[in-house]
C-alpha cells in the first residue's frame, strides 16, 4: 500500500469512529433530507453508494431500494461495521464490496442511482468521476454531495485552509464550476441546493491534527491571516474563528453519448 493509500484509510477510519468530516451531524438533516428526496423522485433499483459514512444514510436508504450496493475503501471500516451490526438482519439488505472509487469493483452501466457524499475532495476525484460514470446506467443520476467554496470566494481562501491542514485535500468547486465539470463529463444538470452552517476553524484544525499530526499548524494560521478579509467577508468569520461552510447537494444525469462521439470512437 503506497503513503497517500494508507493515509486514505487513515482519515476514513477515524472518520468513522468521530464523524466530524464524512456525514457529519452538523449538516445531517439536510443531507438525509436532500439524498431520500432525490431517491423518492427517481425511485431507482439499485443504488451504489460510495463509503459507509456515518451509517445514517445508509440505514435511512435500504429500505427505500431493492438492491443497495456499498464500496468502502477502508476493510477496517467494514469489519467494524459488520461486528457492530452482526444481528441485525438489515445486513441482509447491504452488499458491500472492499474497494477505491477511482477503480470501482461493479460492472458497467448496471446501477441507476450514485451517491457520492463527502468523498470527492480526498479521492482522486477525475478518475472517480469517470468509474462513476462507467458503471451508472444511461439516463440515471449521481448525487454528490460536497463542501463547496462562497460563489465569491475566486481566489480559494477555505480551499487553501483545507489544503493546509488536510494532507489529502484536491479542491473544493465553486458551484458552477462542478456543474462545469460534470457537463465536461457527460452529464446534465438534474438539481441543486446549497446549505450554510455554522463551524469552526480551529475545531477542524485540531481534528486534522488528530489525524495527520504532520500538519503545520503555524502554516495554517498564516493563511486565516493573509486571507483574513476574504474569511469575513464570504464565510462570516467572528474573532472566535466560527463561520459559515456552505455545502451543496446536486443530482445530474448521465447522457447518452451524443451522434458525433459514437461517429468519432468508429474512426
Amino acid at each position: 500500500m503506497d503513503q497517500r493509500s494508507a493515509d486514505v484509510k487513515r482519515f476514513i477510519e477515524y472518520n468513522y469512529e468521530n464523524k466530524y468530516f464524512i456525514e457529519p451531524e452538523v449538516r445531517e438533516k439536510f443531507m438525509l433530507t436532500s439524498v431520500l428526496e432525490k431517491i423518492n423522485l427517481h425511485n431507482p433499483h439499485t443504488v451504489l453508494k460510495i463509503g459507509i459514512g456515518s451509517e445514517k444514510l445508509l440505514f435511512e436508504i435500504v429500505s427505500l431500494v431493492k438492491k443497495l450496493v456499498v464500496v468502502e475503501y477502508s476493510f477496517t471500516v467494514i469489519q467494524n461495521f459488520l461486528e457492530k451490526h452482526k444481528d441485525d438482519p438489515i445486513l441482509k439488505q447491504i452488499y458491500i464490496v472492499n474497494g477505491d472509487p477511482s477503480k470501482l469493483p461493479v460492472d458497467y452501466n448496471i446501477v441507476d442511482m450514485i451517491l457520492c457524499i463527502d468523498c470527492l475532495d480526498f479521492v482522486e476525484s477525475a478518475r472517480a468521476i469517470d468509474e462513476m460514470k462507467r458503471v451508472l446506467d444511461f439516463e440515471k443520476v449521481i448525487v454528490i454531495g460536497s463542501i463547496v467554496l462562497h460563489a465569491d470566494d475566486l481566489e480559494g481562501a477555505m480551499d487553501e485552509y483545507y489544503r493546509t491542514v488536510n494532507i489529502l485535500h484536491n479542491d473544493y468547486y465553486l458551484p458552477e464550476d462542478m456543474n462545469t465539470m460534470m457537463k465536461v463529463k457527460n452529464f446534465s444538470l438534474v438539481q441543486s441546493t446549497v446549505f450554510k452552517y455554522a463551524r469552526n476553524l480551529a475545531e477542524i484544525k485540531k481534528h486534522m491534527s488528530e489525524i495527520f499530526s504532520e500538519n503545520d499548524s503555524e502554516k495554517a494560521d498564516n493563511i486565516i491571516s493573509s486571507y483574513h478579509g476574504d474569511f469575513e467577508k464570504f464565510y462570516n468569520l467572528d474573532e472566535s474563528m466560527n463561520f459559515e461552510e456552505n455545502y451543496i447537494i446536486c443530482s445530474y444525469r448521465k447522457n447518452f453519448p451524443s451522434k458525433e462521439k459514437q461517429a468519432g470512437s468508429l474512426v
